[in-house]
């Protein structure tokens, strides 16, 4: 009994864990993404 309270609590840290490292590389993507946009805007405007 007291193994399986172990495992659950382990599961529950264990979401918590990925559900961070998800919004993490969200939070990464997007500001790398919008930086690159920016990049770009920089780029054409010297082109126009």
């Amino acid at each position: 009994m007291h193994y399986w309270s172990d495992v659950t609590i382990s599961e529950a840290t264990l979401t918590e864990l990925l559900v961070e490292q998800y919004y993490t590389y969200i939070v990464r993507l997007s500001a790398s993404v919008l930086r690159d946009s920016a990049e770009a805007e920089d780029v054409a405007q010297e082109h126009l």
